[in-house]
């Protein structure tokens, strides 16, 4: 049997919405979207109209056992920084372009 994938989201505004389509989109891709973490409580509720959970901070998705890959899409300023925590729970992680605003935060 083909293993579901379990996307967390870290930033839920256009793009990040943009990519949860994609995976309900498309199923046959095996990526599947659990939920979302966004600081703004409106997205947090366009994700709860959604069916997606609406995670109360970055730590409950990124210690959520079942996320498998966690998209990061906030603002430029704090990919590194939340790319590094991702990574450091043991998660694979897609992240928006850029990576970092500084070369230093692409090296670490």
């Amino acid at each position: 049997m083909d293993k579901i994938y379990k996307l967390g989201i870290i930033g839920y505004g256009g793009m990040a919405h943009g990519h949860y389509f994609c995976t309900k989109d498309h199923p046959e891709e095996r990526v599947v979207t659990k939920g979302v973490f966004d600081l703004d409580e409106k997205r947090m509720n366009v994700a709860r109209s959604e069916n997606l959970v609406a995670y109360e901070s970055r730590e409950a998705l990124l210690s959520d056992p079942e996320i498998d890959i966690v998209l990061v899409a906030t603002t430029n300023e704090v990919h590194a920084e939340i790319c590094i925590d991702a990574l450091r729970h043991g998660k694979n992680v897609i992240c928006e372009k850029p990576i970092g605003v500084y070369t230093k935060q692409a090296e670490e």
